[in-house]
């Protein structure tokens, strides 16, 4: 069984690396884990996300690495994404108070 301590610094390790890999951007803190979802990639293959609220260094130089495009939104709004996106979307702006 993993010390408490130990799986948040690899929880933590994780995270940041995952967003420095897809985002290019340095993770300074993780706010709350939010959920996750399982959802089948354009390969066939089956995967889970996990998804965190979380802060970052600087947000104005993205560096995608992989997808195609990004884009900052306002909520709540009509967005061109899973309904499982949606939820996580949902929850993050039900615990931002709004």
């Amino acid at each position: 069984m993993f010390e408490h301590s130990l799986l948040t610094r690899l929880t933590d390790q994780a995270v940041g690396d995952g967003v420095e890999q897809y985002a290019g951007l340095d993770v300074i803190a993780i706010r709350s884990y939010i959920d996750s979802f399982d959802y089948t990639g354009r390969s066939g293959k089956k995967s889970r996300q996990f998804n965190f609220a979380v802060d970052v260094n600087a947000s104005d130089q993205i560096i995608l690495a992989e997808h195609d495009l990004y884009d900052w939104i306002v909520l709540p709004g009509e967005l061109p994404v899973t309904d499982a996106v949606k939820e996580v979307l949902r929850k993050v702006q039900d615990s931002a108070g709004n």
